[in-house]
């Protein structure tokens, strides 16, 4: 797990299945897509000279916080098309990770 990863920790969400979960979680999807883009670009930017013991740590934490903020402030639109879509209705939810790759008794779903 990088540093980065760490600094997500375990946010706390809303009750599965209500529209505030819904929001939490694009909202966190959009965050780490924007810290994923934030790296990439921020790495072809070359170095002016050799980076110091503990610079990558600060740099990925500083990615992270970059696209939370990035994210809260409206981000790129991403979260709000998630959100819909998580929300619509007739959306059905995923079924329990112990069912999923199951076929059932008859060759149906």
């Amino acid at each position: 797990m990088s540093a980065a990863s760490a600094a997500w920790g375990a946010a706390a969400l809303p009750p599965p299945g209500t529209p505030a979960r819904a929001r939490a979680v694009a909202r966190e999807v959009e965050a780490l897509l924007l810290q994923q883009l934030v790296g990439a670009l921020r790495r072809t930017v070359g170095e002016a000279e050799p980076a110091a013991a503990g610079t990558e740590l600060w740099r990925d934490l500083f990615d992270v916080h970059l696209a939370r903020a990035l994210a809260a402030s409206g981000g790129v639109g991403l979260a709000h098309l998630l959100e819909a879509a998580m929300t619509r209705p007739g959306a059905a939810p995923a079924p329990p990770p112990s069912d999923r790759g199951r076929v059932a008794p008859g060759g149906g779903p």
